[in-house]
Protein backbone atom coordinates (compact mmCIF):
# COMPACT_ATOMS: atom_id res chain seq x y z
CA UNK A 1 0.00 0.00 0.00
CA UNK A 2 1.14 3.53 -0.70
CA UNK A 3 2.12 5.75 2.19
CA UNK A 4 0.07 8.51 0.54
CA UNK A 5 -3.65 8.84 1.05
CA UNK A 6 -4.31 9.33 -2.63
CA UNK A 7 -5.46 12.26 -4.72
CA UNK A 8 -7.52 12.10 -7.85
CA UNK A 9 -5.90 13.52 -10.95
CA UNK A 10 -9.14 15.40 -11.60
CA UNK A 11 -8.88 17.06 -8.18
CA UNK A 12 -5.27 18.01 -8.79
CA UNK A 13 -6.12 19.56 -12.15
CA UNK A 14 -9.15 21.35 -10.63
CA UNK A 15 -7.10 22.77 -7.74
CA UNK A 16 -4.35 23.78 -10.15
CA UNK A 17 -6.78 25.63 -12.40
CA UNK A 18 -8.51 27.20 -9.38
CA UNK A 19 -5.27 28.62 -7.97
CA UNK A 20 -4.18 29.73 -11.42
CA UNK A 21 -7.45 31.60 -11.96
CA UNK A 22 -7.27 33.08 -8.42
CA UNK A 23 -3.76 34.48 -8.78
CA UNK A 24 -4.47 35.66 -12.31
CA UNK A 25 -7.64 37.39 -11.08
CA UNK A 26 -5.69 39.09 -8.29
CA UNK A 27 -3.20 40.38 -10.83
CA UNK A 28 -5.99 41.63 -13.11
CA UNK A 29 -7.88 43.25 -10.19
CA UNK A 30 -4.71 44.98 -8.99
CA UNK A 31 -4.07 46.23 -12.50
CA UNK A 32 -7.65 47.48 -12.95
CA UNK A 33 -7.80 49.20 -9.53
CA UNK A 34 -4.45 50.85 -10.12
CA UNK A 35 -5.52 51.98 -13.56
CA UNK A 36 -8.73 53.49 -12.17
CA UNK A 37 -6.85 55.32 -9.41
CA UNK A 38 -4.27 56.65 -11.84
CA UNK A 39 -7.02 57.72 -14.24
CA UNK A 40 -8.87 59.47 -11.40
CA UNK A 41 -5.70 61.23 -10.25
CA UNK A 42 -4.86 62.29 -13.79
CA UNK A 43 -8.38 63.66 -14.29
CA UNK A 44 -8.12 65.55 -11.00
CA UNK A 45 -4.84 67.10 -12.11
CA UNK A 46 -6.29 68.09 -15.47
CA UNK A 47 -9.57 69.45 -14.11
CA UNK A 48 -8.56 70.90 -10.73
CA UNK A 49 -4.85 71.12 -10.09
CA UNK A 50 -3.76 72.57 -13.43
CA UNK A 51 -6.41 75.36 -13.42
CA UNK A 52 -5.61 76.16 -9.77
CA UNK A 53 -1.88 76.27 -10.46
CA UNK A 54 -2.45 78.50 -13.48
CA UNK A 55 -4.73 80.75 -11.45
CA UNK A 56 -2.19 81.01 -8.63
CA UNK A 57 0.59 81.72 -11.09
CA UNK A 58 -1.51 84.44 -12.70
CA UNK A 59 -2.32 85.93 -9.29
CA UNK A 60 1.36 85.88 -8.27
CA UNK A 61 2.28 87.58 -11.54
CA UNK A 62 -0.43 90.24 -11.00
CA UNK A 63 0.89 90.86 -7.48
CA UNK A 64 4.34 91.45 -8.92
CA UNK A 65 2.86 93.82 -11.50
CA UNK A 66 0.96 95.60 -8.71
CA UNK A 67 4.16 96.10 -6.71
CA UNK A 68 6.04 97.34 -9.78
CA UNK A 69 3.29 99.81 -10.75
CA UNK A 70 3.23 101.05 -7.14
CA UNK A 71 6.95 101.77 -7.37
CA UNK A 72 6.37 103.49 -10.70
CA UNK A 73 3.58 105.68 -9.26
CA UNK A 74 5.77 106.87 -6.38
CA UNK A 75 8.80 107.49 -8.58
CA UNK A 76 6.90 108.91 -11.60
CA UNK A 77 8.61 111.83 -13.35
CA UNK A 78 5.34 113.41 -14.51
CA UNK A 79 1.68 113.47 -13.50
CA UNK A 80 0.73 111.55 -16.63
CA UNK A 81 3.11 108.72 -15.79
CA UNK A 82 1.72 108.53 -12.24
CA UNK A 83 -1.82 108.53 -13.59
CA UNK A 84 -1.05 105.65 -15.98
CA UNK A 85 0.53 103.66 -13.14
CA UNK A 86 -2.49 104.25 -10.92
CA UNK A 87 -4.87 103.17 -13.69
CA UNK A 88 -2.87 99.98 -14.24
CA UNK A 89 -2.97 99.26 -10.51
CA UNK A 90 -6.74 99.80 -10.50
CA UNK A 91 -7.15 97.28 -13.35
CA UNK A 92 -5.00 94.73 -11.53
CA UNK A 93 -6.80 95.20 -8.22
CA UNK A 94 -10.20 94.74 -9.86
CA UNK A 95 -9.05 91.62 -11.76
CA UNK A 96 -11.00 88.46 -10.74
CA UNK A 97 -7.77 86.70 -9.75
CA UNK A 98 -7.43 89.19 -6.87
CA UNK A 99 -10.76 88.10 -5.40
CA UNK A 100 -10.15 84.34 -5.11
CA UNK A 101 -9.91 84.51 -1.31
CA UNK A 102 -10.78 86.96 1.44
CA UNK A 103 -7.20 86.94 2.74
CA UNK A 104 -5.80 87.82 -0.66
CA UNK A 105 -8.44 90.48 -1.18
CA UNK A 106 -7.74 92.05 2.22
CA UNK A 107 -3.96 92.16 1.71
CA UNK A 108 -4.34 93.68 -1.78
CA UNK A 109 -6.75 96.33 -0.44
CA UNK A 110 -4.33 97.11 2.38
CA UNK A 111 -1.51 97.54 -0.16
CA UNK A 112 -3.76 99.85 -2.20
CA UNK A 113 -4.59 101.89 0.90
CA UNK A 114 -0.93 102.16 1.90
CA UNK A 115 -0.03 103.31 -1.63
CA UNK A 116 -2.75 105.97 -1.58
CA UNK A 117 -1.54 107.18 1.79
CA UNK A 118 2.04 107.31 0.50
CA UNK A 119 0.94 109.27 -2.55
CA UNK A 120 -0.95 111.64 -0.27
CA UNK A 121 2.20 112.20 1.82
CA UNK A 122 4.21 112.98 -1.29
CA UNK A 123 1.98 114.64 -3.89
CA UNK A 124 3.57 115.23 -7.26
CA UNK A 125 3.75 119.01 -6.68
CA UNK A 126 5.75 118.49 -3.47
CA UNK A 127 9.49 118.67 -3.71
CA UNK A 128 10.24 117.83 -0.07
CA UNK A 129 12.80 115.00 0.12
CA UNK A 130 11.59 114.07 3.58
CA UNK A 131 8.04 113.59 2.28
CA UNK A 132 9.25 111.32 -0.56
CA UNK A 133 11.40 109.28 1.80
CA UNK A 134 8.52 108.82 4.23
CA UNK A 135 6.16 107.80 1.39
CA UNK A 136 8.69 105.31 -0.03
CA UNK A 137 9.26 103.79 3.42
CA UNK A 138 5.56 103.20 3.97
CA UNK A 139 5.16 101.70 0.49
CA UNK A 140 8.23 99.48 0.90
CA UNK A 141 6.51 97.54 3.68
CA UNK A 142 3.39 97.02 1.58
CA UNK A 143 5.49 96.09 -1.48
CA UNK A 144 7.39 93.48 0.54
CA UNK A 145 4.07 92.05 1.70
CA UNK A 146 2.94 91.77 -1.95
CA UNK A 147 6.21 90.03 -2.86
CA UNK A 148 5.81 87.59 0.03
CA UNK A 149 2.22 86.93 -1.01
CA UNK A 150 3.32 86.22 -4.59
CA UNK A 151 6.01 83.85 -3.32
CA UNK A 152 3.48 82.08 -1.10
CA UNK A 153 1.13 81.59 -4.04
CA UNK A 154 3.98 80.28 -6.21
CA UNK A 155 5.09 77.84 -3.50
CA UNK A 156 1.52 76.71 -2.85
CA UNK A 157 0.92 76.07 -6.56
CA UNK A 158 4.14 74.07 -6.76
CA UNK A 159 3.18 72.07 -3.68
CA UNK A 160 -0.25 71.28 -5.09
CA UNK A 161 1.25 70.06 -8.35
CA UNK A 162 3.90 68.10 -6.44
CA UNK A 163 1.32 66.55 -4.09
CA UNK A 164 -0.85 65.39 -6.97
CA UNK A 165 2.18 64.01 -8.80
CA UNK A 166 3.29 62.20 -5.63
CA UNK A 167 -0.20 60.81 -5.19
CA UNK A 168 -0.16 59.38 -8.72
CA UNK A 169 3.33 58.03 -8.08
CA UNK A 170 2.16 56.34 -4.87
CA UNK A 171 -0.81 54.82 -6.66
CA UNK A 172 1.44 53.63 -9.49
CA UNK A 173 3.93 52.16 -7.02
CA UNK A 174 1.17 50.48 -5.04
CA UNK A 175 -0.36 49.07 -8.20
CA UNK A 176 3.01 47.83 -9.35
CA UNK A 177 3.60 46.25 -5.93
CA UNK A 178 0.27 44.46 -5.98
CA UNK A 179 0.83 43.34 -9.54
CA UNK A 180 4.35 42.17 -8.72
CA UNK A 181 3.10 40.29 -5.66
CA UNK A 182 0.40 38.59 -7.71
CA UNK A 183 2.89 37.66 -10.43
CA UNK A 184 5.39 36.37 -7.85
CA UNK A 185 2.66 34.29 -6.20
CA UNK A 186 1.66 33.00 -9.61
CA UNK A 187 5.26 32.09 -10.42
CA UNK A 188 5.78 30.44 -7.03
CA UNK A 189 2.58 28.50 -7.45
CA UNK A 190 3.64 27.54 -10.97
CA UNK A 191 7.00 26.32 -9.66
CA UNK A 192 5.35 24.41 -6.80
CA UNK A 193 2.72 22.89 -9.06
CA UNK A 194 5.36 22.05 -11.67
CA UNK A 195 7.53 20.44 -8.98
CA UNK A 196 4.55 18.39 -7.84
CA UNK A 197 3.80 17.29 -11.39
CA UNK A 198 7.44 16.33 -12.02
CA UNK A 199 7.99 14.48 -8.72
CA UNK A 200 4.67 12.70 -8.34
CA UNK A 201 3.39 12.32 -11.91
CA UNK A 202 6.03 12.81 -14.60
CA UNK A 203 8.88 10.97 -12.84
CA UNK A 204 6.76 7.93 -11.84
CA UNK A 205 5.33 7.75 -15.36
CA UNK A 206 8.80 8.04 -16.90
CA UNK A 207 10.18 5.35 -14.60
CA UNK A 208 7.17 3.13 -15.35
CA UNK A 209 7.73 3.61 -19.09
CA UNK A 210 11.39 2.64 -18.69
CA UNK A 211 10.42 -0.47 -16.76
CA UNK A 212 7.82 -1.43 -19.36
CA UNK A 213 10.37 -0.91 -22.14
CA UNK A 214 12.86 -3.24 -20.45
CA UNK A 215 10.49 -5.94 -19.24
CA UNK A 216 11.24 -8.15 -22.25
CA UNK A 217 15.00 -8.03 -21.73
CA UNK A 218 15.22 -7.77 -17.93
CA UNK A 219 12.51 -10.03 -16.60
CA UNK A 220 14.61 -11.17 -13.66
CA UNK A 221 15.85 -7.70 -12.74
CA UNK A 222 14.43 -6.10 -9.63
CA UNK A 223 13.08 -2.59 -9.97
CA UNK A 224 11.44 -0.02 -7.73
CA UNK A 225 8.82 2.44 -8.91
CA UNK A 226 8.50 5.76 -7.04
CA UNK A 227 5.36 6.28 -5.00
CA UNK A 228 2.88 9.04 -5.74
CA UNK A 229 -0.18 10.51 -3.97
CA UNK A 230 -2.06 10.47 -7.28
CA UNK A 231 -4.55 7.62 -7.43
CA UNK A 232 -4.10 7.01 -11.13
CA UNK A 233 -0.32 6.78 -10.75
CA UNK A 234 -0.75 4.45 -7.76
CA UNK A 235 -2.98 2.14 -9.79
CA UNK A 236 -0.54 2.24 -12.70
CA UNK A 237 2.30 1.39 -10.29
CA UNK A 238 0.43 -1.62 -8.91
CA UNK A 239 -0.55 -2.72 -12.42
CA UNK A 240 3.08 -2.48 -13.55
CA UNK A 241 4.24 -4.66 -10.66
CA UNK A 242 1.49 -7.16 -11.45
CA UNK A 243 2.41 -7.11 -15.14
CA UNK A 244 6.09 -7.66 -14.33
CA UNK A 245 5.24 -10.59 -12.07
CA UNK A 246 2.92 -12.04 -14.71
CA UNK A 247 5.54 -11.69 -17.44
CA UNK A 248 8.19 -13.23 -15.21
CA UNK A 249 5.89 -16.16 -14.45
CA UNK A 250 5.02 -16.47 -18.13
CA UNK A 251 8.71 -16.39 -19.08
CA UNK A 252 9.52 -19.06 -16.51
CA UNK A 253 6.65 -21.16 -17.85
CA UNK A 254 7.84 -20.59 -21.43
CA UNK A 255 11.39 -21.61 -20.54
CA UNK A 256 10.10 -24.69 -18.77
CA UNK A 257 7.85 -25.60 -21.70
CA UNK A 258 10.71 -25.06 -24.11
CA UNK A 259 12.92 -27.25 -21.97
CA UNK A 260 10.27 -29.94 -21.85
CA UNK A 261 9.72 -29.67 -25.60
CA UNK A 262 13.42 -29.89 -26.48
CA UNK A 263 14.90 -31.99 -23.67
CA UNK A 264 14.65 -35.67 -22.89
CA UNK A 265 13.48 -35.91 -19.31
CA UNK A 266 15.41 -39.06 -18.48
CA UNK A 267 18.88 -38.32 -19.86
CA UNK A 268 18.80 -34.53 -19.67
CA UNK A 269 19.94 -34.36 -23.32
CA UNK A 270 18.11 -32.91 -26.31
CA UNK A 271 15.28 -35.02 -27.73
CA UNK A 272 15.10 -36.31 -31.30
CA UNK A 273 13.01 -33.44 -32.70
CA UNK A 274 15.33 -30.78 -31.28
CA UNK A 275 18.35 -32.74 -32.55
CA UNK A 276 16.91 -32.84 -36.07
CA UNK A 277 16.35 -29.05 -36.03
CA UNK A 278 19.90 -28.40 -34.82
CA UNK A 279 21.25 -30.81 -37.42
CA UNK A 280 19.47 -28.99 -40.25
CA UNK A 281 20.94 -25.66 -39.09
CA UNK A 282 24.48 -27.05 -38.82
CA UNK A 283 24.19 -28.79 -42.18
CA UNK A 284 23.27 -25.53 -43.92
CA UNK A 285 26.18 -23.73 -42.27
CA UNK A 286 28.53 -26.57 -43.12
CA UNK A 287 27.65 -26.56 -46.81
CA UNK A 288 27.44 -22.76 -47.17
CA UNK A 289 30.82 -22.03 -45.61
CA UNK A 290 32.59 -25.34 -46.24
CA UNK A 291 33.13 -26.06 -42.56
CA UNK A 292 33.74 -29.56 -41.11
CA UNK A 293 30.96 -31.46 -39.37
CA UNK A 294 30.98 -34.81 -37.56
CA UNK A 295 28.25 -37.07 -36.17
CA UNK A 296 28.49 -39.77 -33.50
CA UNK A 297 25.87 -42.49 -33.24
CA UNK A 298 25.97 -44.23 -29.84
CA UNK A 299 24.06 -47.26 -28.60
CA UNK A 300 24.10 -48.87 -25.14
CA UNK A 301 25.07 -52.51 -25.53
CA UNK A 302 22.63 -55.21 -24.41
CA UNK A 303 20.24 -52.62 -22.98
CA UNK A 304 17.28 -55.00 -23.36
CA UNK A 305 19.09 -57.53 -21.17
CA UNK A 306 19.64 -54.84 -18.52
CA UNK A 307 15.91 -54.11 -18.46
CA UNK A 308 15.04 -57.80 -18.36
CA UNK A 309 17.58 -58.68 -15.67
CA UNK A 310 17.43 -55.62 -13.39
CA UNK A 311 14.11 -54.04 -14.30
CA UNK A 312 13.10 -50.89 -16.16
CA UNK A 313 13.97 -48.69 -13.17
CA UNK A 314 17.56 -49.89 -13.45
CA UNK A 315 17.46 -49.22 -17.19
CA UNK A 316 16.32 -45.66 -16.48
CA UNK A 317 19.26 -45.21 -14.09
CA UNK A 318 21.63 -46.38 -16.82
CA UNK A 319 20.12 -43.89 -19.29
CA UNK A 320 20.47 -41.08 -16.74
CA UNK A 321 24.04 -42.03 -15.92
CA UNK A 322 25.06 -42.18 -19.55
CA UNK A 323 23.42 -38.79 -20.25
CA UNK A 324 25.58 -37.21 -17.54
CA UNK A 325 28.67 -38.96 -18.96
CA UNK A 326 28.09 -37.58 -22.46
CA UNK A 327 27.52 -34.04 -21.17
CA UNK A 328 30.76 -34.30 -19.23
CA UNK A 329 32.83 -35.42 -22.23
CA UNK A 330 31.52 -33.52 -25.28
CA UNK A 331 32.69 -30.01 -26.12
CA UNK A 332 30.64 -26.92 -25.31
CA UNK A 333 29.82 -26.46 -29.00
CA UNK A 334 28.63 -30.05 -29.44
CA UNK A 335 24.96 -31.03 -29.28
CA UNK A 336 24.10 -34.39 -27.69
CA UNK A 337 20.65 -35.97 -27.90
CA UNK A 338 18.77 -39.12 -27.03
CA UNK A 339 17.09 -40.17 -30.28
CA UNK A 340 15.65 -43.52 -29.20
CA UNK A 341 15.30 -45.89 -26.27
CA UNK A 342 19.03 -46.58 -25.82
CA UNK A 343 20.23 -44.70 -28.90
CA UNK A 344 22.12 -41.41 -28.69
CA UNK A 345 23.62 -39.00 -31.21
CA UNK A 346 26.22 -36.27 -30.92
CA UNK A 347 26.43 -33.40 -33.43
CA UNK A 348 29.96 -31.95 -33.57
CA UNK A 349 30.34 -28.69 -35.59
CA UNK A 350 33.88 -27.70 -36.63
CA UNK A 351 35.14 -31.19 -35.69
CA UNK A 352 37.69 -33.07 -37.78
CA UNK A 353 37.85 -36.86 -37.97
CA UNK A 354 40.61 -36.94 -35.35
CA UNK A 355 38.65 -34.75 -32.91
CA UNK A 356 35.49 -36.81 -33.42
CA UNK A 357 37.35 -40.10 -32.88
CA UNK A 358 38.95 -38.77 -29.69
CA UNK A 359 35.55 -37.86 -28.23
CA UNK A 360 34.07 -41.21 -29.33
CA UNK A 361 36.95 -43.17 -27.77
CA UNK A 362 36.52 -41.29 -24.48
CA UNK A 363 32.79 -41.99 -24.44
CA UNK A 364 33.36 -45.68 -25.11
CA UNK A 365 36.19 -46.14 -22.60
CA UNK A 366 34.64 -44.11 -19.76
CA UNK A 367 31.25 -45.79 -20.17
CA UNK A 368 32.93 -49.16 -19.61
CA UNK A 369 34.23 -47.85 -16.28
CA UNK A 370 30.88 -46.58 -15.02
CA UNK A 371 29.08 -48.35 -12.18
CA UNK A 372 25.36 -47.69 -11.75
CA UNK A 373 23.90 -48.24 -8.30
CA UNK A 374 20.56 -47.48 -6.73
CA UNK A 375 18.69 -50.72 -7.28
CA UNK A 376 20.52 -52.75 -4.66
CA UNK A 377 23.10 -54.04 -7.11
CA UNK A 378 25.94 -52.72 -9.26
CA UNK A 379 25.30 -52.45 -12.98
CA UNK A 380 28.07 -52.19 -15.56
CA UNK A 381 27.39 -51.30 -19.16
CA UNK A 382 29.25 -50.59 -22.39
CA UNK A 383 28.46 -48.63 -25.55
CA UNK A 384 29.18 -48.91 -29.25
CA UNK A 385 29.95 -45.79 -31.28
CA UNK A 386 29.80 -45.05 -35.01
CA UNK A 387 31.62 -41.97 -36.30
CA UNK A 388 31.20 -40.13 -39.60
CA UNK A 389 32.43 -36.78 -40.92
CA UNK A 390 30.84 -34.90 -43.80
CA UNK A 391 32.06 -35.90 -47.25
CA UNK A 392 31.53 -34.91 -50.86
CA UNK A 393 29.06 -37.75 -51.42
CA UNK A 394 26.72 -36.57 -48.66
CA UNK A 395 23.76 -34.84 -50.29
CA UNK A 396 22.05 -33.99 -47.02
CA UNK A 397 22.38 -34.55 -43.32
CA UNK A 398 20.42 -37.77 -43.61
CA UNK A 399 23.20 -39.27 -45.75
CA UNK A 400 25.82 -38.27 -43.16
CA UNK A 401 23.75 -39.71 -40.31
CA UNK A 402 23.18 -42.90 -42.32
CA UNK A 403 26.94 -43.43 -42.68
CA UNK A 404 27.43 -42.89 -38.94
CA UNK A 405 24.62 -45.36 -38.28
CA UNK A 406 26.29 -47.88 -40.62
CA UNK A 407 29.50 -47.53 -38.61
CA UNK A 408 27.47 -48.22 -35.47
CA UNK A 409 26.18 -51.45 -37.07
CA UNK A 410 29.76 -52.44 -37.82
CA UNK A 411 30.78 -51.74 -34.22
CA UNK A 412 27.97 -54.02 -33.07
CA UNK A 413 29.12 -56.73 -35.48
CA UNK A 414 32.69 -56.42 -34.20
CA UNK A 415 31.60 -57.41 -30.73
CA UNK A 416 30.39 -54.10 -29.26
CA UNK A 417 32.21 -51.80 -26.79
CA UNK A 418 34.20 -50.22 -29.62
CA UNK A 419 34.34 -47.27 -32.03
CA UNK A 420 34.13 -47.59 -35.83
CA UNK A 421 34.86 -44.72 -38.24
CA UNK A 422 32.89 -44.51 -41.50
CA UNK A 423 34.71 -43.98 -44.80
CA UNK A 424 33.35 -41.33 -47.15
CA UNK A 425 32.26 -43.94 -49.76
CA UNK A 426 30.88 -46.38 -47.24
CA UNK A 427 27.42 -47.76 -47.95
CA UNK A 428 24.96 -48.95 -45.38
CA UNK A 429 25.00 -52.75 -44.93
CA UNK A 430 21.91 -54.85 -44.94
CA UNK A 431 19.42 -54.89 -42.06
CA UNK A 432 20.94 -55.92 -38.76
CA UNK A 433 19.20 -56.31 -35.44
CA UNK A 434 21.20 -55.39 -32.38
CA UNK A 435 20.45 -54.97 -28.73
Amino acid sequence: MSKFGGLSLKKIVFVGILFLVTFSSLAVVALIVGHLKIASGTASIEQVTVPNVLEMSRTARNLEHLRRYGDTALLAASPAERTRAQMAMTLIITHPSMNTSELLKARVRRAERVLNEALALAPFSSTSPEAHAQALARWALAANDLTLLADELTIESSQRASNDANQIHRVSTQTLSWLTAAIVCLLLYGLLFGWFLIIYIARPLQRTAQVLDTLDTRLSAKFELPESPVWEVQRLRRATYALAEAKESAEEARVELERLATTDGLSGLFNRRCFNNLADIEWIRCRRYGRPLAVLMVDIDHFKLINDQYGHAAGDLVITNFGKLIRRIVRASDQAARIGGEEFAVLMPEATAVAAMNVAERICSEAACEVVTGTGTEIHYTVSVGVAVVGASDQDFGALAQRADSSLYRAKNKGRNCVVFADADEKKPGPLEYT
